[in-house]
């Protein structure tokens, strides 16, 4: 086991009795997953070199944890030596020791796309910026796609059962801000790619990169190709990016 997660980095261990981590190679991306390494195996170090994308750094443990667990004392006889409180505390302490390094070595954000094929009308008006959303139907494959149920991703056959006992219209009251009772959430999308049809990535002129303003659950525009009275899933655009 030790040695398999030991493949995703690069490590140099101190001598062959005591063989505590002194130094570990790690991406950027992985870093979170290198420092909960460090205190998961490295027999406790107290200072460890990190090299995060070729980039040195010294890290001091926080009372001998990265991530903020307790160790148990091997002497200790009562449960009441795992202290939720004192947990709490170092937790948080590993939390801002975490987001220091990422300030120093800012991890680059993945961009999440949603691609949604249109019409040509559609296209252009989109292009042209008259366009402001596009509609997709309250069905199984859209809600497993575009939503979470009490934050989980649920499969298309339990959307199904949930469409059938609950209805759109208690679905779209539960995207309401603040509910509390099986509140539906959508998931994080940073661009709208728009397609006429489905272009070869060279034909560019037929794909547009849209900033994505976010999904709603209410009638749309009848002169945007939605049917009246109609609920729908709205993902509305916001700019046009340019490559």
């Amino acid at each position: 086991m030790i040695k398999a997660k030991e493949e995703r980095f690069k490590i140099i261990r101190s001598g062959p009795h005591y063989k505590g981590i002194e130094e570990i190679t790690t991406q950027s991306k992985d870093l979170k997953t290198a420092l909960q390494y460090i205190e998961n195996y490295g027999h406790f170090p107290n200072v460890v070199k990190i090299t995060i994308d070729d980039k040195d750094l010294t890290v001091y443990a926080v009372n001998h944890g990265y991530s903020g667990r307790k160790f148990l004392n091997r002497n200790a006889t009562r449960q009441k030596e795992i202290d939720e409180s004192w947990a709490a505390t170092y937790r948080q302490k590993w939390i801002q020791l975490y987001d220091d390094i990422v300030e120093l070595f800012p991890v680059e954000k993945e961009i999440k796309k949603l691609q949604l094929s249109l019409k040509k009308k559609w296209f252009e008006m989109t292009k042209q910026g008259i366009k402001k959303e596009d509609y997709r139907e309250i069905t199984p494959y859209w809600c497993n796609r575009l939503t979470l149920l009490n934050g989980k991703k649920l499969s298309k056959e339990q959307w199904r059962r949930y469409l059938i006992t609950s209805g759109v219209l208690y679905m779209s009251l539960c995207t309401k801000p603040n509910q509390k009772i099986n509140p539906i959430t959508f998931i994080e999308i940073d661009e709208n790619i728009m397609t006429w049809g489905y272009p070869s990535p060279k034909q560019k002129e037929r794909i547009l990169r849209i900033e994505n303003e976010g999904i709603e659950i209410r009638k749309g525009n009848p002169d945007w190709g939605a049917e009246k009275d109609k609920l729908y899933f709205v993902i509305k655009h916001g700019k046009i990016l340019i490559d």
